[in-house]
């Protein structure tokens, strides 16, 4: 579900879907959105696949960066990855980590 924080919406979901749709949902949700972070995870095989992305205006006027956060969060699944600002991906090998890794995006976003 959508969250809102500080005017900026939020969504952290674990999804039943392949890899290439989540990419295509985060940046659909980008370009319509000016304020919008999304963590969106998928399992495949038994890893986690996680993807941050955030609203390109985010980027510019809160300083915030989708590696950093991605490597900072990802810790939770064992998972580093990369990217660009706006988007990364990382893939990690502790599903149990998923709930951790949402609540501390959570964390993250309510200093920003």
């Amino acid at each position: 579900e959508m969250m809102e924080l500080n005017d900026l919406k939020i969504l952290c979901s674990e999804l039943k879907t392949d890899v290439a749709s989540i990419k295509n949902i985060c940046f659909s949700f980008i370009k319509k959105y000016d304020n919008i972070f999304l963590a969106l995870a998928t399992r495949k095989e038994n890893k986690i696949i996680l993807n941050i992305a955030l609203s390109k205006t985010l980027v510019q006027a809160k300083q915030l960066d989708a590696r950093d956060i991605i490597n900072q969060v990802g810790q939770h699944i064992n998972a580093r990855g990369g990217g660009q600002p706006f988007f990364a991906v990382a893939s990690g090998d502790n599903p149990k980590g998923i709930t951790n890794l949402f609540d501390s995006i959570k964390e993250l976003l309510k200093m920003i």
